[in-house]
């Protein structure tokens, strides 16, 4: 996964990025890490979590992660640790990756945003939240606010995945789409299920946010020369969209590759604070 690129299973030899061709060596595997977390029962499965309260007497929103496909919480690592203990934070494995059980429900975002409502609602921790998703995971983060417009306090949006993404690749690109369809194959079966989904029950949702939810929207800058052209003309239209389906004050660009919480984490933390401080003085 890389930058605007959206990777689709970073646990096998290689990466293929989602937004288009580049296929980049294996650095790290995430979901394969089993390391042992609190779990808990989620729509009949295990999700393993990481809950840290904050130490402030001073209420403030809780942080929900929400990775990429194919990766775990631990792709958050270096945001936590910058983030500091007045913030309370939640990060979780998504069912099938990590230290979660692969789910028999549908890996639709709906179901997803769903899954994630019910267990902040099981583990206690009240609204409001601001919700901080990268590449697939901002899209999913996306459907939540759509969902539950009334939990969420803000929005960060890291190199997002966007709605019609896979529809514009195929229909514009046919190419990619043909390399995206072939690759599939070599997925996981959660990752598989991810991705086939993507586009499902994504026609209910609303065309706005509403104005209530503050949103910041990173994207990535550092590109490869199989991400010029269309390619790249297609990725700054979605962001221009992804900015009016959200009402982002602005597009802030990330001297980065796609994994910004990794390259970059300071940019993520700033976002989150803007954020908890806009929300500290509105009424």
């Amino acid at each position: 996964m890389k930058q605007w690129i959206y990777a689709l299973t970073p646990c096998l030899a290689f990466h293929l990025v989602f937004s288009g061709l580049l296929i980049v060596s294996l650095n790290g595997c995430t979901y394969g890490t089993h390391r042992i977390k609190p779990t808990i029962l989620i729509n009949h499965h295990v999700l393993a979590y990481t809950y840290l309260p904050s130490t402030s007497h001073t209420t403030k929103p809780t942080v929900v992660f929400q990775s990429g496909l194919g990766d775990d919480q631990t792709v958050w690592q270096a945001v936590i640790k910058g983030l500091g203990d007045k913030v309370a934070s939640l990060r979780y494995d998504r069912a099938g990756y990590g230290a979660s059980a692969a789910a028999s429900a549908p890996r639709t975002p709906c179901q997803i945003a769903s899954e994630q409502h019910e267990l902040l609602q099981t583990l206690g921790i009240s609204p409001p939240y601001i919700l901080v998703g990268h590449s697939l995971g901002g899209l999913y983060e996306y459907v939540y606010a759509n969902l539950y417009p009334h939990e969420v306090a803000g929005l960060v949006l890291l190199d997002p995945t966007h709605p019609q993404h896979w529809q514009r690749i195929q229909a514009e690109l046919p190419a990619i789409a043909t390399l995206l369809s072939t690759s599939r194959l070599v997925f996981g079966s959660t990752a598989c299920q991810e991705f086939d989904a993507q586009q499902t029950c994504l026609e209910q949702l609303t065309a706005k946010l509403p104005n209530s939810i503050s949103t910041r929207l990173l994207v990535s800058t550092q590109r490869t020369a199989l991400e010029q052209g269309a390619f790249e003309q297609m990725l700054k239209e979605l962001a221009l969209d992804w900015q009016r389906k959200t009402n982002a004050p602005i597009i802030q660009t990330i001297n980065s590759g796609h994994y910004i919480q990794s390259e970059q984490p300071e940019a993520v933390i700033m976002a989150i604070h803007e954020i908890l401080r806009f929300k500290a003085k509105s009424p």
